[in-house]
């Protein structure tokens, strides 16, 4: 019987770049269904990454190599991939660069992708930011609006994007035509979250606001939203993989 093997990768978004173990890419507890089948195999690919865009070049082309590597000799089976923070932008680079090499894609997972204010054409509504007149104190009202991030077309079966909001800020900056209001937040770059064309939409800003309450940072609700989205996407995975 000719084996498959199946491709779980993973980008997770920190400080460097660093290969991660099999565990911490897909957790072996969730493979007893799968480890039974007799004509599977699981390959496990994950990275820590830190850029973003052409910067992940390198990293995005050494997975596409061993990814190609293990084909030479193998039949292939279904892919996997997802990724958080700047990982969720690396799993959008490899998803692109193996569609454009003809590899089909079962399942793609974002969570928190890293965006940037730059990034969008949408204007944070009924935001603003005024002084206290007594104390001279910054007040900011929030946005009540999600932004769009827009993508190249990735062609997968099943296309999903965990984000919160609660760290999107209202920012001002001043313009040759006055003051502009944009989508900002108080971590590295301003990095903000939303709706990415093209993937179903998983808030779960609700989720991460029980946690943690309205004094919660930007980063700590980032965290969370990661954490939070893991077990979900373990799960998809799972039940796809139990299907084969």
């Amino acid at each position: 019987m000719d084996t498959k093997v199946d491709i779980i990768v993973r980008f997770q978004g920190a400080g460097g770049v660093l290969w991660l173990p099999d565990i911490a890419i897909y957790p072996d507890t969730l493979l007893k269904v799968y480890n039974s089948k007799p004509n599977r195999t699981l390959l496990r690919i994950g990275t820590t990454t830190n850029t973003v865009g052409s910067a992940s070049f390198f990293v995005i082309s050494q997975v596409i190599r061993g990814i190609k590597n293990i084909l030479r000799s193998n039949t292939l089976g279904s892919i996997f991939i997802y990724g958080s923070s700047s990982g969720g932008r690396n799993a959008l680079f490899l998803a692109s660069a193996l569609n454009n090499e003809g590899i089909n894609i079962d399942y793609v997972a974002l969570q928190d992708a890293a965006f940037f204010p730059q990034e969008t054409n949408d204007k944070p509504r009924d935001g603003f930011i005024y002084k206290n007149p007594i104390t001279g104190e910054e007040i900011t009202k929030e946005p009540v609006n999600t932004p769009m991030f827009s993508v190249q077309p990735i062609m997968a079966m099943v296309k999903e994007n965990y984000y919160q909001t609660l760290g999107n800020h209202f920012g001002q900056r001043e313009t040759l035509w006055g003051e502009d209001g944009y989508f900002g937040s108080s971590m590295k770059g301003k990095e903000i979250h939303g709706h990415v064309n093209g993937f179903t939409p998983k808030d779960l800003s609700d989720e991460v606001l029980k946690t943690i309450p309205g004094w919660g940072s930007d980063d700590s609700r980032h965290v969370k939203l990661i954490n939070l989205s893991n077990p979900k996407v373990y799960e998809n995975i799972r039940l796809r993989l139990d299907s084969l």
